[in-house]
């Protein structure tokens, strides 16, 4: 049998399940965008290895991704397309059915449409004349991004394909779909089924006083993609810490729940490998945070601007620090002044000590006890304002009153007495 070569414009995923097809070749494609939001570089890539079909996904634009598209855009596309392939186009029309993060367990979403975007899809197909396949079902991740990985979609995908370059047959189509659906069914019914039976143990678990258990249990429930688990799963952990669980078991946890892309855990886990104190938990530590750091997360961007400024996970870098700090404070991300403290006081420098008062005098008046602590040393080591060990006594005292930690500032004056 003659190979098909195909172009391939979206997701990932099209590309490998295309790639796995015997009557397939796959041309220069362009994946992980918009297909609305194409430039012209990328139409070159495509245009310069071009097959004779092209695939073109839709998810992104359903998913809302990549920002708003407009109408122009999708004319302009269909215009490039409709030049270099004609009528060999294939549109794939997806629409956010369930989302997924498990190996199997699927949960479907009840709400989740974007009719601008739907029409947006739409018009791309009926502009450039296309093939159309409608997706019987699409998964996302939590964020709602594509995530269709799956084997049975995968098959289904091959499959009608295979028929549209060989000979349009709308029957056979049919009969994939069919297929495809009644698969998606049964994993839908186990994915329920599964998940009856955990919140029940993590019932049963809760009634008898095992919060480790019921932590463990909660902690797969997320991971299976239940978001009932995954916002209570903060809660449960912290029950569980306080009931003694072990460190193996919490990191166990934490990375199980950060890598479904939970936030609270990526933050607990950062804070847990900084104590650690290796290079391995230190090079773990920098991935855990960088993609919410890139993102924008103020508090991604405190903890990674401390690496950066002891040089953990990372080469030092006070520059870096300061920038990423600066970021979060203006984030109001909570804490972050005592992070930017921390950081001014490493750079070492007159200006540096001044501007570090200057940022700790509110939280310290609010007496936030990290805070206080912090202006109790400047005022002890007379670095931004003058030397004050009365002051600096005072709000040691005041910090450890709030959490014990903070004695060890009056044990520092004790110690210089």
């Amino acid at each position: 049998m003659a190979k098909h070569t195909f172009n391939v414009l979206g997701s990932r995923f099209f590309k490998d399940a295309l790639a796995g097809c015997d009557s397939v070749e796959v041309k220069g494609s362009v994946t992980g965008i918009n297909p609305a939001c194409i430039s012209q570089g990328e139409m070159e890539t495509l245009s310069s290895d071009k097959g004779d079909w092209i695939f073109i996904d839709t998810a992104y634009i359903s998913c809302g991704a990549n920002g708003e598209d407009s109408a122009s855009d999708i004319d302009a596309l269909a215009r490039f397309l409709k030049k270099g392939w004609g009528r060999k186009i294939i549109v794939a029309i997806a629409r956010p059915s369930a989302y997924r993060m498990g190996e199997s367990a699927l949960y479907p979403i009840r709400c989740r449409h974007d009719p601008a975007a739907e029409a947006l899809a739409a018009k791309l197909a009926e502009s450039s004349k296309a093939y159309v396949i409608t997706m019987p079902f699409d998964c996302v991740s939590s964020d709602f991004t594509p995530f269709h990985y799956i084997p049975c979609i995968s098959d289904y995908i091959r499959g009608v394909v295979s028929v549209v370059a060989e000979k349009y047959d709308r029957n056979a189509i049919d009969a994939l779909a069919i297929r495809c659906a009644s698969e998606i069914s049964g994993l839908l019914e186990d994915t329920e089924a599964g998940a009856c039976a955990l919140k029940k143990a993590y019932g049963e678990a809760i009634a008898e006083g095992d919060r480790i258990e019921a932590c463990s249990i909660c902690v797969e429930l997320a991971c299976r993609g239940d978001m009932g688990a995954a916002a209570e799963s903060e809660h449960a952990y912290n029950v569980a810490v306080r009931r003694g669980a072990a460190a193996d078991v919490r990191l166990k946890w934490l990375r199980s729940l950060s890598s479904i892309g939970i936030r609270w855990a990526k933050y607990a886990l950062f804070n847990m490998l900084w104590r650690t104190r290796s290079k391995e938990s230190d090079e773990e530590l920098v991935k855990v945070v960088c993609g919410p750091a890139k993102e924008g997360d103020g508090v991604a961007m405190k903890l990674l601007g401390r690496a950066y400024r002891d040089g953990r996970g990372v080469k030092k870098d006070l520059d870096k620090a300061l920038e990423l700090t600066r970021k979060s404070v203006a984030l109001k991300t909570p804490l972050a002044r005592n992070e930017l403290f921390d950081v001014l006081l490493k750079i070492d420098t007159p200006e540096s000590y001044e501007e570090m008062v200057k940022i700790i005098k509110t939280p310290a008046s609010l007496e936030e006890p990290g805070a206080m602590y912090r202006l109790g040393c400047a005022y002890r080591d007379g670095k931004g304002v003058k030397k004050n060990l009365k002051k600096a006594k005072e709000l040691f005292a005041k910090a450890a009153d709030k959490d014990p930690v903070y004695k060890k500032g009056l044990d520092s004056l004790e110690a210089k007495s």
